[in-house]
């Protein structure tokens, strides 16, 4: 089972998590399912580097899912913003 926290600006359930491993390497998947845009903290249980970010969302369909750019974390947590109706994927290797 992998664990991650995720807080959100929200206290409504627009916006779902979800902890991925395959293989040694970790995804935490954000799912926005609301008009609005979330902005979300992700803290891992156990410290991580750099996650790469990709997002599927209503404004880029053509080439989801797109990469977003890379986050490096502050204090162990990793801060997202989540589009209105969007997936957003933290993703970290081996």
């Amino acid at each position: 089972m992998v664990q991650a926290v995720v807080k959100g600006s929200a206290p409504d359930v627009g916006l779902e998590h979800f902890a991925l491993r395959l293989k040694g390497e970790l995804a935490v998947a954000l799912v926005n399912k609301r008009r609005k845009v979330y902005k979300a903290t992700v803290k891992l249980p156990q410290p991580r580097g750099r996650a790469e970010l990709f997002q599927y969302s209503t404004v880029r369909i053509a080439d989801a899912p797109y990469p977003v750019g890379q986050l490096q974390p502050s204090g162990g947590r990793y801060e997202v913003q989540c589009p209105a109706y969007s997936v957003t994927v933290l993703h970290w290797g081996r």
